[in-house]
C-alpha cells in the first residue's frame, strides 16, 4: 500500500521574492553565477529562485582543470567525510530552459516533517577565490600536507558554510511558519467541517425531535378529541355534551339554552339492516340537514347508539326552537334512501330549557324524561313540565317503577300464536307482556294492563307494545310473509288524535307494510270522543291496516254500530268461551252472533280456546282465527320463529 501524504502548503509570491533577494545577495557575495533554489528532492525539479548575477566565464575557464583535479581527489573521500562536506563538488546535470548547470554544492531544504522541500545549489564553487584555492589545496593537502594553506581554505570553507546554513535556516524558518499556518488552517478547516457536520447532525436531530413532538401533540389531541367525541360520527359523546353544556351555561347567564333529546324509534332496526357504520353515516347525513340553518348555532352530541342531543343557545330561543321542531317533524316524515333502499327516520323529541334548570345534569335528565313521555304518548315532541317530573317522583312509587321498567326493557314481550282452527297453521301472533316486579312478583299481561290503566299509564304501556310489535314485525315479514301481528291498543291511545300519524311514522321508520299488522281496539274504547274515534279509525283503515274490535260482547256495542265503523273483524270476548264450556251454556246465542258477523263480512277471531271441544265447535261454525292454551303458551320471539321455520319446512314437504 502506498503511503498517503498530506498536501503541503503553498509558498506565496512575497516569500519567493524574499528568497530571490537572499539568493541574489549570496550569489553576489560568492561571486558565482547562477545560484539556485530548487523544488523537490532532486536537482531535476524546477527552479524556485535563481540569482541574477552574471556568469564569470573567464574564471570558470581558468579554474576548470583545477576543479576537475579536485573532483578526482574528492572522489577518494569516505562516505562520512562526503556527508560532512554537504555534497560539495557533487556531480550531475540539471537541464532547465535549455541551459546546462553543473552544481558543485547542494544544500537540502526540508519541511518540518522531514520531507524534502528542495535544495540550495551553487553551480561552480571554484569561482569563489577562497574556495578555488580550497579546491587546489585540497589535492595538495592530500599530496604535500601543506598545513597553513589548508587552514586558510578551511576558514573560507567554514565561513561560506555559515552563510549557506544561515540561508537554509532562514528558508526553513519560512517553511516552518508556512507549515504551522497550513496546519492551523487545516485544523481550522477540519473544525469547520466538524462544526458543519455537527450542525447538520443537530439540525437533523432537531427536525426529528420536532417531528416526534408534532406526532405526540397530534396523538394527544386525538386522545383528547376521542375522550370528548363519538368515534363513529364525530359528534360530542356524553362527557363532551356535559362539558359543552356547562360552557354554554357559564358563557352568558342571560342567554336561553334548550336541550333537545332525540330518540330514534327505528335506530336498532336500521343498525341491523344496514350495519353500524352505515347507521353512523345516516346520522351524519341527518345532522347535515339540521345544520343547514347556520343561524341556529347547533351543538350535536350522541350520548347513545340510537339517540342524539341538540343544544341551542339563543337570545330568541322561542323562535329558533319552533323553527327547529318543525324542521325535525318534516325530516321525520320525509323518505330517505340508502344503498338504493328507502326508509324513514322517526324520532321522539324531548325538550328542556334553561328556564327549567341551569344545572347541567338536571337539564339533561329533564330532556331525556320529556323524550320518554313523547315516546309513550306518541306525540311528535314534548316539553318538560313539572307533571313529567312528578311521574318519576318517589310519591308515585308504582308509576315510577313502571316507567323505569319501560325505559330499561325490564318488561318482556312474548307472543301468543293465532291459529286457523281447521288446519292448525299459525297465521298470526299477538304480543303479551310479562313483568317480574321486585315486590309483586310475576305480573301477566291482563293484570299489567289493568294496573297501568288504574295508574294513568295505559297510553304509555300501549305505545310500548306498539313500538316493540312493529319492530318485531319488520324482522319477520321477510321470512314469514303471510304472518300478521295483532297489536292491542288501549282506550287511552284511541283518545290521541295523532295516533294514526304515529303508527304511520313507525311503519315508515321500519319499512313495514300496513298489511303485516292488525290493530285490536277494545270495545270500551268506543265510548270516547266519537269524532276523534271515527277520524282515527278512518285514517288507519285508509292506510290498509286490518282493524278488529276486541272483547266483543263485553259492552253495549251493537252490530248496527259496527256497520257505521270501518272494522274488518271482531274478536269474541272470553266469557263466550266460558259459557260454552259450562253446563248452562247456550250455543245458539253464540251461533247467532257468529252468523250476523259473517253476514256483515267480518272476520271472526276467538281467544281463550283451552279445550278441543271448543275448537271443534268454532271450527264447525266457520270461525277464522283462534288463540288459547290449547295451541301454545306465549313464546319468546326466538321460540316463535323456530316453530314458524319448522311449520314452513313441513308444508314444503
Amino acid at each position: 500500500m502506498s503511503k498517503v501524504t498530506s498536501p503541503k502548503p503553498l509558498v506565496s509570491d512575497q516569500i519567493l521574492n524574499g528568497w530571490q533577494t537572499l539568493i541574489s545577495q549570496l550569489a553576489d557575495f560568492a561571486n558565482v553565477s547562477p545560484a539556485m533554489i530548487t523544488l523537490g528532492p532532486s536537482l531535476s525539479h524546477h527552479i524556485c529562485s535563481c540569482s541574477n548575477s552574471r556568469s564569470l566565464a573567464d574564471k570558470r575557464a581558468s579554474k576548470e582543470n583545477r576543479v576537475k583535479a579536485a573532483s578526482r581527489q574528492t572522489a577518494h573521500l569516505s562516505p562520512s567525510e562526503e556527508a560532512s562536506h554537504m555534497a560539495w563538488f557533487a556531480s550531475g546535470d540539471t537541464k532547465r530552459s535549455g541551459t546546462n548547470y553543473a552544481p558543485s554544492a547542494v544544500l537540502t531544504l526540508c519541511w518540518p516533517d522531514g520531507e524534502t522541500f528542495g535544495a540550495i545549489c551553487l553551480p561552480e564553487l571554484s569561482c569563489l577565490p577562497e574556495l578555488s584555492y580550497l579546491s587546489e589545496l585540497s589535492a595538495a593537502k592530500l599530496l604535500h600536507d601543506d598545513k597553513e594553506s589548508s587552514d586558510n581554505a578551511t576558514l573560507a570553507y567554514n565561513h561560506y558554510l555559515q552563510l549557506l546554513n544561515g540561508l537554509r535556516r532562514t528558508i526553513e524558518t519560512h517553511l516552518h511558519s508556512l507549515w504551522q499556518q497550513h496546519s492551523l488552517q487545516r485544523e481550522n478547516e477540519e473544525l469547520q467541517t466538524r462544526l458543519q457536520s455537527r450542525t447538520q447532525d443537530l439540525a437533523a436531530l432537531n427536525y426529528s425531535l420536532n417531528q416526534e413532538i408534532d406526532k405526540r401533540q397530534a396523538a394527544e389531541q386525538l386522545l383528547a378529541h376521542q375522550h370528548l367525541h363519538d368515534a363513529g360520527t364525530g359528534f360530542f359523546n356524553q362527557q363532551g355534551l356535559e362539558n359543552q353544556l356547562e360552557r354554554l351555561l357559564a358563557a352568558d347567564i342571560n342567554a336561553e339554552i334548550a336541550v333537545l333529546h332525540l330518540g330514534f324509534a327505528n335506530g336498532r332496526h336500521l343498525q341491523a339492516r344496514f350495519g353500524y357504520q352505515a347507521w353512523e353515516q345516516i346520522l351524519r347525513l341527518y345532522a347535515r340537514h339540521i345544520e343547514s340553518k347556520p343561524e341556529l348555532n347547533l351543538t350535536i352530541a350522541r350520548p347513545s347508539a340510537t339517540d342524539l342531543v341538540l343544544l341551542i343557545a339563543s337570545s330568541h330561543l322561542s323562535y329558533h326552537l319552533n323553527t327547529l321542531c318543525h324542521q325535525l317533524l318534516n325530516l321525520h316524515q320525509s323518505e330517505w334512501e340508502w344503498q338504493q333502499q328507502r326508509f324513514h327516520l322517526h324520532a321522539y323529541v324531548g325538550i328542556a330549557t334553561s328556564l327549567d334548570s341551569r344545572d347541567v345534569h338536571a337539564l339533561l335528565e329533564h330532556a331525556h324524561g320529556a323524550m320518554l313521555v313523547c315516546k309513550n304518548s306518541g306525540y311528535g315532541f314534548h316539553y318538560h313540565s313539572s307533571a313529567t317530573e312528578q311521574t318519576f317522583s318517589p310519591g308515585n312509587a308504582f308509576s315510577g317503577s313502571l316507567q323505569q321498567a319501560l325505559q330499561g326493557d325490564e318488561i318482556v314481550m312474548l307472543f301468543a300464536p293465532k291459529v286457523q282452527p281447521k288446519s292448525r297453521l299459525w297465521v298470526g301472533a299477538q304480543p303479551q307482556l310479562r313483568w317480574k316486579h321486585p315486590q309483586l312478583g310475576d305480573i301477566r299481561h291482563d293484570s299489567l294492563m289493568l294496573i297501568a290503566r288504574q295508574n294513568g299509564l295505559g297510553a304509555e304501556l300501549g305505545n310500548f307494545i306498539l313500538r316493540q310489535a312493529i319492530e318485531t314485525a319488520s324482522r319477520w315479514y321477510s321470512q314469514f310473509s303471510q304472518l300478521t301481528i295483532a297489536i292491542p291498543l288501549s282506550a287511552q291511545q284511541m283518545e290521541n288524535g295523532q295516533l294514526a300519524w304515529q303508527i304511520e311514522a313507525l311503519l315508515n321508520a321500519h319499512d313495514l307494510s300496513a298489511i303485516h299488522i292488525e290493530l285490536e281496539i277494545p270495545e270500551h274504547a268506543l265510548q270516547g270522543d266519537d269524532v276523534t274515534l271515527r277520524n282515527t279509525l278512518s285514517s288507519l283503515h285508509d292506510m290498509g291496516i286490518h282493524l278488529t274490535l276486541s272483547e266483543f260482547g263485553s259492552g253495549p256495542t251493537s252490530f248496527h254500530q259496527l256497520k257505521m265503523l270501518p272494522f274488518d273483524g271482531i274478536k269474541l270476548d272470553k266469557h263466550f268461551m266460558r259459557q260454552l264450556s259450562s253446563d248452562r251454556g247456550d250455543p245458539s246465542t253464540l251461533r247467532s252472533v257468529i252468523h250476523i258477523a259473517k253476514k256483515l263480512g267480518l272476520q271472526i277471531a276467538l281467544e281463550g280456546i283451552d279445550h278441543s271441544d271448543q275448537e271443534t265447535f268454532f271450527s264447525a261454525e266457520g270461525c277464522d282465527v283462534a288463540q288459547g292454551a290449547l295451541y301454545a303458551q306465549p313464546l319468546t320471539a326466538e321460540e316463535f320463529e323456530l316453530v314458524m321455520f319448522n311449520q314452513r319446512e313441513s308444508i314444503a314437504k
